[in-house]
């Protein structure tokens, strides 16, 4: 039984994440068509629909499932929220107004060989607030994917540099979170 149960929680959790990235690519392809397409030029506008579509699924996953335990249990107080919630908060809501506003200018498959770089950046950040310490491994992994990111920086043909500098700091918004 204690099997069973076991492979169900497996099975449960590999529908979660298709379900997840599914609706993300979902998500990105449609931030695409209706920002550059559609000539939608309000990032902000799409982004904040973005963010209250996911606050309102949000509430009905904690009001009618077991999957965030953690509000059930009244453990997020106000200096949860302060400390912990909104500057994560803060630097997705940036992450994704920037991301979608280098839509306009950059195509997808491009701003998806830059989102590449995002664990670089994260490692960077992390060695800058000396929150992890160097390896040689870590840095020669580092190299490897910067200059993958570089060489396809270099072959793309609808380059803008705009629409590189909101996607670079959305990429570094992103890290900071």
């Amino acid at each position: 039984q204690t099997r069973l149960r076991h492979k169900m929680v497996n099975l449960s959790s590999n529908i979660y994440v298709i379900f997840w990235i599914s609706i993300s690519c979902g998500m990105i392809l449609f931030n695409k068509a209706v920002l550059s397409q559609f000539d939608f030029p309000f990032p902000m506008f799409l982004t904040t629909w973005h963010m209250l579509l996911a606050t309102g699924l949000t509430q009905l996953l904690s009001r009618y499932t077991d999957m965030l335990p953690g509000v059930k249990a009244k453990k997020v107080d106000r200096a949860v929220l302060k400390q912990q919630i909104l500057p994560v908060s803060i630097f997705f809501a940036i992450s994704l107004v920037l991301s979608n506003k280098a839509y306009i200018y950059l195509s997808v498959s491009f701003i998806q060989m830059l989102k590449a770089f995002t664990p670089v950046a994260v490692l960077i950040i992390s060695y800058v607030l000396r929150l992890e310490k160097s390896s040689v491994m870590e840095l020669n992994i580092v190299s490897i994917i910067s200059v993958g990111v570089a060489m396809t920086s270099i072959g793309e043909l609808d380059f803008n540099w705009i629409g590189f500098t909101f996607q670079f700091t959305a990429l570094l918004a992103e890290s900071g979170r």
